[in-house]
């Protein structure tokens, strides 16, 4: 399937801004509304996770083609060297947040950077499609039709269009990690080679803190650069750590909500609330710090203490977000 688009190249886009993003989330938001996850979903009409762990995952072969694949791996490695778009590195081994981790989330959704590599809107067409004739087939998917037919058409967009990096021993280990706030989320595979880094469904049993099997998603329809998967945002998925060679794959989550271009997953609604991911909010930090390069949790961190210094000043040598890759190293 394409999605052609001409491309801009990031250099051609606006002045650059972005900065490696550190911040923590805000779970006090629309995702989190209740007192209890079930209680949240059911607020926001959206299934449970144990509604959302029986339907099937579907295949979609070829999303993508090769030349598409190619454009987003190299547009977004010029973007966030340039800055222009939001990314975080983490450890794969607690998914917590580390500068030079093996785990690196580049936000190409960030001001629209995306809608210049390929239609967000005929690709947000085909997917929906996808489900429309899943949900003739299968019964879960019948359920999560209903979900996305109590809405308005118009109102469903990209949360979030994210390129996920693993080295070794990266991988997405959070117990019981959903995307919530989220409707559906899609998986697309960018490069191949690599060893480990299985996306899975875990299914949990009667005690709810025993998992009795573990669905292994690639493999059969998902093993392509540019093979997709879609499944419920609030199905539980992990990724095993990779053993070996760079596992790369593109994210996407649809939602009920505007097509969203913060520097990060963003948390708000459409209720007017501003977002702590913002562009112009990176601009002023820029402008104001002269900060190129610096995580937002240290800056605020150092603002208690009065501090307002670029990590190679405060530590004598530059980071490995500074250096431009995982630890320093050159990725292409």
């Amino acid at each position: 399937m394409q999605f052609a688009r001409n491309v801009v190249t990031a250099g051609a886009l606006a002045s650059p801004i972005c900065f490696y993003l550190g911040l923590q989330p805000n779970t006090n938001t629309k995702t989190r509304t209740g007192p209890t996850v079930d209680a949240s979903c059911r607020r926001l009409n959206l299934p449970t996770p144990s509604q959302a762990q029986h339907v099937q995952v579907i295949n979609v072969p070829a999303l993508l083609s090769e030349a598409q694949v190619s454009i987003i791996l190299k547009e977004t490695a010029i973007a966030r060297q340039q800055r222009k778009i939001g990314w975080v590195e983490r450890t794969g081994k607690t998914g917590r947040q580390k500068s030079g981790g093996d785990w690196r989330t580049s936000y190409i959704h960030s001001d629209g950077f995306a809608s210049n590599l390929f239609n967000t809107d005929e690709l947000l067409d085909t997917l929906l499609t996808a489900v429309e004739n899943e949900a003739k087939k299968e019964s879960g998917w019948s359920m999560m039709n209903r979900f996305l037919k109590m809405r308005d058409r118009k109102k469903l967009n990209f949360r979030t269009i994210e390129v996920h990096e693993y080295l070794p021993g990266g991988g997405l280990p959070e117990r019981k990690h959903y995307d919530a706030g989220s409707l559906i989320t899609v998986d697309v595979i960018l490069a191949d080679g690599f060893e480990g880094g299985k996306l899975y469904c875990p299914v949990y049993g009667e005690d709810e803190n025993v998992v009795v099997r573990r669905e292994v998603v690639e493999g059969g329809g998902f093993s392509n650069v540019g093979d997709a998967v879609i499944f419920p945002s609030h199905k539980f998925h992990n990724v095993s750590q990779v053993t070996s060679g760079k596992r790369i794959v593109l994210v996407m989550e649809i939602w009920e909500g505007e097509a969203k271009k913060c520097f990060h997953r963003c948390l708000k609604d459409n209720n007017g609330e501003t977002c702590e991911y913002n562009k112009e909010q990176f601009d002023l930090l820029l402008m104001m710090n002269t900060i190129s390069m610096l995580s937002i949790f240290q800056l605020r961190t150092e603002r208690s203490e009065g501090e307002l210094r670029p990590s190679a000043e405060r530590s004598g040598k530059p980071s490995a977000a500074e250096k431009g890759g995982f630890g320093g190293i050159k990725y292409k």
